[in-house]
């Protein structure tokens, strides 16, 4: 027991000791570190906008900055500078799911009105010969003039068709929500990435505010 107990002792004194490194202190003065903080932080812009005829408020945004220039964090690029690129991604997933139905709602709606305009039908009560010259009178004309609306009358339901259903493609293009998460969330998050910012350049909280 007493030789177990003096080959632990030996072994202990014998063993390297590990010391935990303190972290590099950042480099610069606090007054170049705060700059640093100022230039780097996330700011938000909020806007609201109102309508000129009636002075209500029509719509509300909120515009991400970076630093005290301003430099614009849109759409994914905000998501990637805080460290949240799996974000950034989904929101430019989104963003052109909600382009290509908007562009292809309008293409669709757009060719499909001018296909049933195209294709309106005539009125046949007043038309004769001078419209329809192949027409030996009045009454053939008019029988031209329904026959052909017959044959157009396939073609002008589908222009509608496809013009209503490119209407509903480009409805739901606006109305998807294209950012991964609400402004008050990108809010927090960018506020824990100030917070992350302010410890890394040694700051206290109430200096880099």
């Amino acid at each position: 027991m007493l030789f177990a107990l003096m080959m632990n002792a030996a072994l202990a004194a014998d063993a390297p000791t590990t010391e935990t490194a303190a972290p590099a202190a950042p480099a610069g003065t606090e007054a170049e570190r705060l700059e640093q903080y100022k230039e780097r932080a996330v700011l938000f812009e909020d806007w609201v906008g109102i309508s000129a005829s009636t002075g209500a408020v029509v719509s509300t945004w909120t515009v991400p900055k970076k630093g005290v220039y301003g430099e614009p964090l849109n759409g994914g690029k905000f998501y990637d500078y805080i460290g949240h690129k799996d974000l950034g991604d989904k929101f430019r997933k989104r963003e052109a799911v909600s382009l290509g139905l908007r562009f292809g709602g309008l293409a669709l709606a757009g060719g499909g009105l001018a296909l049933a305009l195209t294709n309106m039908s005539t009125d046949c009560e007043f038309v004769g010969t001078a419209i329809y010259p192949k027409a030996d009178s009045a009454a053939e004309a008019r029988s031209m003039c329904k026959a052909e609306n017959a044959s157009k009358a396939p073609k002008s339901t589908a222009g509608y068709v496809l013009a209503g259903v490119g209407a509903v493609g480009l409805g739901v293009g606006f109305y998807i929500p294209v950012h991964p998460v609400q402004d008050f969330e990108r809010k927090k998050m960018a506020a824990e990435f100030n917070k992350q910012l302010a410890v890394e350049l040694g700051l206290n909280s109430e200096t880099s505010k």
